[in-house]
């Protein structure tokens, strides 16, 4: 599944850009207000993308930010994918290269509706995850990203059920067993971030994923 031509040297820069993107979003995300409750998946990602943009600018970031970016070259058979929002190095001459991107895939956790919560990991694994593994998204590199607005704070409770989630589907993902989610090698300061391991087919080094999870509803007070 992987782009003929796709350069080395691009997909290496995109990776030493993985600390700084991820932990852009991180604080970007601290820094806006909140709640988010009430809000839809693209409201919220639209705030973040400008947000994001905003911030980029400002710390002169290498890398251009797109949201809902199409992906016009997926893995054979998988449909054409619409990216949440990706992040394109600048740093090589010809930037922007399309096939080199860190995509991540936003989805909404614990949503309260009327009185009764859906937690919605298994859209997390099926409708996100799932699309890195087969090759829908992020085809010609080795990272992706998702994240997870919590809706109703409660973080932890979310992170555990998408890993039962995972765990439960672990073959699907094309993981090692059991499907662990692990602590991030990248966040390493951050208790809420995970990482996981797959292996797509015909590719010999694992495709990793990078789970964001962040808190949508803040203080009340």
């Amino acid at each position: 599944m992987s782009v003929v031509g796709a350069s080395d040297e691009w997909i290496d820069l995109l990776e030493r850009m993985l600390p700084d993107i991820l932990r852009l979003v991180v604080e970007v995300w601290t820094g806006m207000p909140k709640p988010f409750s009430d809000d839809k998946e693209d409201q919220i990602t639209e705030l973040l993308c400008r947000a994001l943009r905003n911030n980029r600018t400002v710390r002169d970031l290498p890398f251009y930010i797109q949201i809902q970016m199409v992906e016009l070259d997926p893995a054979a058979g998988q449909e054409l994918g619409r990216l949440d929002i990706a992040f394109m190095p600048t740093g090589l001459p010809g930037a922007p290269n399309e096939s080199i991107y860190f995509c991540l895939e936003c989805k909404r956790l614990n949503v309260v509706s009327n009185g009764s919560k859906r937690p919605g990991g298994s859209e997390y694994v099926v409708h996100g995850m799932a699309r890195f593994v087969n090759g829908q998204y992020a085809g010609a590199v080795r990272h992706g990203g998702m994240l997870g607005y919590v809706l109703d704070g409660d973080v932890d409770g979310a992170i555990t059920h998408v890993a039962s989630n995972v765990k439960s589907q672990h073959v699907s993902l094309c993981m090692e067993p059991p499907g662990t989610l692990n602590s991030s090698s990248v966040l390493t300061e951050a208790p809420t971030a995970r990482e996981s391991l797959h292996s797509r087919t015909g590719e010999s080094t694992h495709f990793r994923i990078h789970h964001l999870f962040v808190d949508a509803l803040g203080s009340t007070a």
